[in-house]
């Protein structure tokens, strides 16, 4: 596993670098969102979903197709936290 030591905000410390985009995967996956958007899309990059939360909380509502930008931005933050290495793949 890859990633940032979560323990001094257990303690109540402020973290070492504030993020806008926060990422994360499982299985074949992934999800990227801000303080109100959320995207999910399969690990290619495939089927991206992005909803507004601060207007749809449930995430009922994709905007993908309406708000290709953001869906894009987000997607990119995935690949930069990646590494621009390949995501990996499930079958």
């Amino acid at each position: 596993m890859e990633g940032i030591d979560l323990v001094p905000l257990l303690g109540g410390a402020a973290p070492a670098r504030e993020r806008a985009i926060q990422t994360a995967a499982y299985n074949d996956h992934v999800w990227a969102g801000t303080a109100t958007l959320s995207m999910v899309s399969s690990g290619r990059g495939r089927n991206r979903r992005l909803f507004d939360r601060g207007v749809d909380p449930r995430e009922r509502r994709d905007l993908a197709g309406d708000r290709g930008g953001d869906a894009d931005r987000l997607w990119r933050q995935v690949l930069d936290d990646a590494g621009e290495r390949s995501l990996p793949r499930y079958d």
